[in-house]
This record gives C-alpha cells, sequence and structure tokens, in this order.
C-alpha cells in the first residue's frame, strides 16, 4: 500500500499542498486530475522524494520514505516519469533503460531477474528502436522509453506525470492498453496524472481530484464525472 497521509507543501506564501490524502493498492490504477496549478506535480514530487513535505508523510507498506530523497525513494520501490521529459538524449533508447536496470539489479534482484527488458520493449511498441539515441526519437516515443525507463527500476508503485502529452486519440488508447498490461503482468499499483479526462476516465479505477492543493473529489470515473464541485472546477460554477 502506498498513503499519501496529510501532506502539506508551501513555496513562500504560496500553499501547493494542503492536507492531501491518497492511498493505492497494488495492482490499482488511480487518477490524479486537476485545473493548471491545482498542485498535481508538487504531490508527485513529494512522493517521489524530489520534494520534502512540510507536514504530513508518504508511506510504503508503512514505512515512512517521504523526505529522503529521490534516490532512497526509488531504491524503496516507487518509480516515476515527468511532466517534462529527463531522458538522456544522447544515449541510445536501451542505454537509458538500463541506468534503471542496473539500479534494480543491486536493490531489488528477485524482481530484476523476472524482468525482461527486451518483452517490455516490444510491448511499448519500441522494438527495433533500441539502438538509436533517445533524443532522436518522436515526442510520443521519447514518453514510452521514459515509462520503460521506470518501470526498469522493478517499482512497486508507478507514477505517470502526463504520460500521453503529446499523443493523438489512437496513441492514448494504445497507452492506455499498455499501462493496463504493465499492472497486470507485474501487479504494479499506479497514479497516472493527465489532462486528457478522456483518457484518465477509461484508465483509472479511481479518480482523486485536486483544486488549489486540496483534494476536493475521490471516487470511479462515474462519481467524480457527476461530482458538482469538479464541474465547478473545470466548467466554472453557474452565474
Amino acid at each position: 500500500m502506498l498513503e499519501i497521509r496529510g501532506v502539506s507543501k508551501s513555496f513562500g506564501g504560496l500553499k501547493a499542498l494542503d492536507c492531501v490524502d491518497l492511498a493505492v493498492g497494488p495492482a490499482e490504477i488511480s487518477g490524479l486530475i486537476g485545473p493548471n496549478g491545482a498542485g498535481k506535480s508538487s504531490l508527485v514530487n513529494v512522493i517521489s522524494g524530489l520534494l520534502a513535505p512540510d507536514g504530513g508523510d508518504v508511506r510504503l507498506e508503512g514505512r515512512v520514505v517521504s523526505g529522503q530523497g529521490p534516490e532512497r525513494v526509488a531504491r524503496a520501490g516507487i518509480g516515476r516519469t515527468f511532466q517534462n521529459l529527463r531522458l538522456f538524449p544522447a544515449l541510445t533508447v536501451l542505454q537509458n533503460i538500463e541506468v534503471a536496470a542496473q539500479t534494480a539489479r543491486e536493490c531489488r534482484p528477485d524482481r530484476a531477474v523476472a524482468m525482461d527488458l527486451q518483452a517490455e520493449i516490444a510491448a511499448l511498441g519500441l522494438a527495433g528502436a533500441e539502438q538509436l539515441d533517445a533524443g532522436t526519437l518522436s515526442y510520443g516515443d521519447q514518453r514510452r522509453v521514459e515509462i520503460l525507463r521506470a518501470l526498469a527500476l522493478c517499482p512497486d508503485f508507478l507514477l505517470l506525470d502526463e504520460p500521453a502529452a503529446g499523443m493523438n486519440e489512437a496513441e492514448s488508447a494504445m497507452l492506455a492498453t499498455a499501462i493496463r498490461s504493465i499492472r497486470d503482468r507485474h501487479g504494479v499499483g499506479l497514479i497516472v496524472i493527465d489532462h486528457d479526462l478522456h483518457f484518465i476516465m477509461g484508465l483509472c479505477e479511481r479518480i482523486a481530484v485536486l483544486d488549489m492543493g486540496r483534494k476536493i473529489a475521490e471516487g470511479t470515473a462515474q462519481e467524480v464525472r457527476h461530482d458538482p464541485k469538479v464541474i465547478e472546477v473545470y466548467l466554472g460554477a453557474p452565474a
């Protein structure tokens, strides 16, 4: 279980996160949505150790992992992608993935042995691109490489920040299928952030909604879609 308990984070006078609670179980695909500036990326940065919370904590299997830095969080079993791509553009696709795979072999050897990287590369539609420099790929393919690199850590939980950004409808549908396949094959729990509501609603079993740093709703896609607070945040309050 990945638990976010009362997490708060401020930047000067701006409260980016205000007592946010969230829980994701093994093999669960959870969505995180909200307007720009709602605090979504800040929350993922706290979970992954890039930011230390001002209050509250993040727990993995009951152990506090928040405030320990991204390296220790990754080694504990939480992998992530970024809203703005952070690949090594001059390294090949395979070399980018191997950076994470080497860490998994050192820290999570039992799971790393079972990870077939070539099969994962093929599953995300990148077979034949292994020796290409990552920076030469299309934007959508670079997104897939980042997902593969995070998966190569053999994590218990994956945090995907805007994985469908820049993709058309067909590409987004293929990505959703690939994400479900990752969950089914590896039992990984996922938190997915995206502005594409059609993508999120079709993919995620539960969805949490942030607005101005606070969680205003949580539930199934159907429940969230008809929540008055969510409608107000996305469409504006009636005159």
